[in-house]
């Protein structure tokens, strides 16, 4: 399969976009021990040293599992999806 037939409509690859999947996914399993009082942007999340910890967990297991290093910009997707999925069910 070629490149051009391995992109989604995003332009990014299956494997790209896999990867986001996986760290809004292991965000999920988390979502209990993060704090989500501050603020509903990917930026203000990350700041939060504990939220910071589970998403370096995040990058280290892509690694470790997938030997795949996740990019800033794929964890913020990530991130963002999760806020969005967390104000939609309206938890807290």
């Amino acid at each position: 399969m070629s490149d051009s037939d391995n992109k989604m409509q995003n332009g990014y690859s299956q494997r790209y976009n896999l990867m986001i999947h996986f760290a809004h996914s292991s965000l999920q399993f988390v979502r209990n021990n993060l704090i989500l009082n501050c603020g509903l942007d990917a930026s203000r999340f990350i700041e939060n040293h504990t939220n910071d910890k589970y998403c370096m967990d995040i990058y280290r297991q892509a690694l470790h599992y997938f030997n795949y290093e996740l990019s800033f910009a794929q964890m913020q997707i990530a991130i963002s999806m999760f806020l969005s999925s967390i104000n939609k069910t309206g938890e807290p």
